[in-house]
């Protein structure tokens, strides 16, 4: 396990996490998962149904400093991993993230004309990094990139998580429809998790000597990593992680035209009591004052049959050892704000802006979104937006809902570009499914040629007289 924890922080140093945020769908009112970012939005229909497994598919990725195309140079047949332009590229506190979510089950139902029902069960992964500027740059230069010959690791951090959430969602309007409140209690069933509780570590190197003086203050939390799966219903259902999420949102009707709205969501925790094991470090010091060369090339061993090599190694090893602990603990959710409103160009356009935060262990990951819904049809809806976040302006999405019958398919992504051109992107995430609905939203369509006809049969009249 020490060896994972090794190769762990190793690898978030060096590789790109893979980060829940929607942009483009939370505006699209026409699908159930878009009240997964805004619940103040409802669906067609009187009844939703989402396909087991099919329904919503999630996928995201986020690093707030650098795409590929920053630090991959090619010089001559060969692509060099450029550590000076990564440097450059980099923000003090750095952010990277995955996350992958996918529908087991999903239910909604209108209830009278002010209400709407939602439940959902949904399988979550998520794997974030925090990383300093400091770490690389110490990799690129080692300790003379630094005016006081410290490097500072302090911030480093990463949080792996699998867990299935259990929703149930109720919005209801007030003041004749003016505004809309809306609430999700979330019970969360733990099943993986490392967390980084604590990671400071610093390296000083003397200018004069060249000695070295380490310390480090570390604790990561594990939970599920070591247990043996006995029966997969064990495993599904018989963990003893439990944790309670909460989102929030509201939205008022200004004027006929303007709308403003607000979402709190993810605020919560898992407490992770399985499977678990806390590796502590706490204050560990290592001083290199350097090997006798002499003994060294002579491989000399001393009375206890080792070598200078070996003690170094076996002084680093005793100054960083990781102690095993089984206490259990809490991980919190990475909740989200977003803020927002709409204008309504048309009967059947509407322009919205969005501003939405992030917050993982301190960092805070901001973005803003514009975007554009259109209605062409009651089978056919349609999204363009534009977001900036991490720095990057080159995040043009889109999206569409198709409606022929019963069944409903939809596709939201918030940057097409990124898949044709991968290399450059600093987000990217994509949101699609099948659901079916009943009760047809044909019931407006419905409505508005039963007023036409009633009205051509009104003039029609009047001429007569």
């Amino acid at each position: 396990m020490k060896k994972f924890l090794i190769l762990t922080f190793f690898f978030s140093i060096i590789f790109k996490g893979i980060a829940q945020q929607d942009f483009t769908t939370y505006y699209m009112d026409g699908i159930a998962q878009s009240s997964y970012s805004n619940l103040t939005n409802s669906f067609n229909g009187k009844m939703h149904i989402g396909l087991p497994g099919l329904s919503s598919t999630y996928l995201m990725y986020s690093n707030s400093s650098f795409s590929w195309s920053d630090i991959i140079e090619k010089r001559n047949d060969s692509l060099i991993l450029g550590f000076p332009r990564l440097v450059d590229n980099l923000l003090k506190n750095n952010y990277m993230s995955f996350i992958a979510q996918n529908d087991l089950l999903s239910f909604g139902l209108k209830i009278g004309k002010r209400s709407t029902l939602l439940l959902n069960v949904t399988e979550k992964v998520s794997l974030k990094f925090l990383y300093p500027r400091d770490i690389i740059q110490f990799i690129d230069k080692g300790n003379s990139g630094f005016s006081d010959n410290t490097a500072n690791f302090e911030g480093l951090g990463i949080n792996f998580t699998h867990y299935r959430e259990y929703g149930i969602g109720l919005n209801r309007s007030f003041l004749d429809k003016r505004l809309i409140l809306g609430a999700r209690a979330k019970y969360l069933y733990g099943m993986e998790n490392i967390d980084s509780k604590k990671t400071e570590i610093s390296i000083f190197t003397d200018p004069n000597t060249y000695e070295i003086n380490a310390k480090g203050n570390i604790q990561y939390n594990t939970s599920g990593l070591n247990d043996s799966i006995s029966t997969i219903s064990n495993y599904l259902l018989a963990k003893n992680n439990h944790g309670f999420g909460l989102d929030l949102s509201g939205s008022y009707q200004v004027t006929d035209k303007v709308n403003i709205n607000a979402s709190v969501l993810d605020i919560g925790f898992i407490s992770w009591k399985n499977d678990v094991k806390n590796y502590v470090n706490k204050g560990g010091e290592f001083n290199f004052n350097g090997i006798d060369i002499d003994e060294f090339i002579l491989n000399e061993i001393d009375s206890s049959g080792n070598t200078s090599f070996d003690r170094v190694i076996d002084s680093l090893s005793n100054a960083f050892e990781l102690t095993e602990e089984k206490e259990s603990y809490l991980s919190t959710l990475t909740s989200r704000i977003y803020l927002g409103a709409t204008y309504k160009l048309s009967e059947k356009g509407t322009a919205g802006g969005l501003l939405q935060t992030e917050f993982f262990k301190s960092k805070i990951n901001p973005s803003i979104t514009l975007s554009y819904q259109h209605k062409f049809s009651n089978l056919f809806h349609a999204s363009a937006s534009y977001t900036i976040i991490n720095s990057s302006y080159n995040n043009l999405g889109g999206g569409f809902i198709f409606h022929p019958g019963p069944v409903q398919l939809y596709v939201m992504a918030d940057n097409i570009l990124g898949a044709f051109q991968p290399q450059n992107i600093r987000h990217m995430q994509i949101r699609a499914g099948i659901n079916l609905v009943l009760g047809k939203n044909n019931h407006e369509g419905a409505i508005s040629k039963k007023e036409h006809r009633r009205a051509k049969k009104t003039k029609e009249e009047t001429k007569e007289i």
